[in-house]
């Protein structure tokens, strides 16, 4: 597998910077740059489990296969490349709207399953970011991640819009995945000492509103039979750690 040209300007680096200064002004996105309304659902559903999300799972084929064969990879990628040199040089100059439209040829001009689109998509994402697009933001690291699962970038720049949301579980599961990949990686660190508490007590909160929901579902059924879920009992056998159930008699 050829190995990722990591980005010129470390975007990553200067996200977290920008972010308290520019979220607060009000960018209009281009219709080219806004999530494909035939996948809002899809892209909403990567908003509560990111790693399931297949942004482009209508895309089948081996194009890169194709054009080498043609002779036109090696063009392909030098013209990407090129998108992406100046996609980075507008991000320096925080001319977002034109570094966006560059990520975004970048993203066009390379064959859809080379390895380098997870650059771009990645570099588009931090661009995003730093608009206050958040949204947008996770739909292109999961994209990028589809390509490169192991993308640091990505994943951190996916924590980072997770965390920007209010997104505990999913910024706290993230940032667990950087230190994963790279324990040093010191914002990482920083958001799982932050995060961990509160992440927690969300999941904690989760699992019993969904027990909740489970108790009305088999009360309403037995209902049906004069009968509650009161009726029964649980008991856990701590050997095996199962449940056995009897009715309260």
């Amino acid at each position: 597998m050829p190995e990722i040209e990591e980005a010129d300007v470390e975007l990553h680096d200067q996200l977290a910077a920008q972010q308290l200064n520019d979220q607060e002004e009000d960018y209009s996105s281009d219709a080219s740059d806004s999530i494909d309304p035939s996948k809002q659902d899809d892209a909403l559903g990567a908003m509560k489990d990111p790693n399931a999300y297949d942004p482009d799972s209508d895309d089948e084929g081996d194009e890169k296969a194709v054009l080498q064969e043609n002779g036109e990879l090696d063009d392909r990628l030098a013209a990407a490349k090129a998108f992406k040199e100046e996609g980075n040089a507008y991000f320096a100059a925080k001319q977002l709207d034109d570094a966006i439209a560059k990520y975004s040829s970048a993203i066009k001009k390379c064959p859809k399953d080379h390895e380098d689109r997870a650059v771009y998509f990645s570099n588009r994402a931090a661009c995003r970011s730093t608009r206050g697009q958040y949204k947008e933001s996770i739909v292109d690291c999961c994209r990028a991640l589809k390509l490169q699962p192991d993308y640091v970038k990505a994943v951190a720049r996916r924590a980072a819009a997770h965390d920007a949301l209010g997104n505990v579980v999913a910024a706290y599961d993230d940032f667990c995945r950087v230190l994963e990949l790279d324990a040093g990686h010191r914002a990482a660190r920083a958001g799982v000492a932050r995060l961990k508490g509160p992440a927690e007590e969300e999941k904690e909160r989760m699992k019993e509103e969904m027990m909740g929901k489970l108790k009305d579902l088999g009360n309403s059924f037995l209902g049906m039979f004069g009968m509650s879920l009161d009726n029964f009992k649980a008991t856990k056998d701590p050997s095996t750690g199962n449940y056995s159930i009897s009715m309260n008699r």
